[in-house]
């Protein structure tokens, strides 16, 4: 015969298991899709679009596109960050 002997292949194939479910479940903790509720961010991004959301980042940077979600879910886009001064 040729190959691995049966309990190696086992082995193997049991760890890429593991392997491929443990990545999957981190991929569904960590990222979020969501329908956009409202037309602010036309033409780029229309009501009822989908779009998906790194749930783990807590750092906006200048032009990054964020979801707010304090009850209703607004997503915008970041005009200023904690010093900025912001002229009306």
């Amino acid at each position: 015969m040729y190959g691995r002997p049966p309990r190696i292949r086992g082995l193997v194939l049991a760890a890429g298991l593991i392997l491929l479910l443990g990545s999957a479940a981190l991929l569904l903790a960590r990222y979020r899709v969501y329908a956009v509720p409202s037309a602010s961010m036309s033409p780029l991004i229309e009501i009822g679009d989908r779009i998906v959301v790194d749930t783990w980042s807590q750092d906006a940077a200048r032009g990054d596109v964020v979801l707010v979600d304090g009850g209703t879910r607004l997503v915008k886009r970041v005009a200023a960050i904690g010093g900025d001064v912001v002229a009306c």
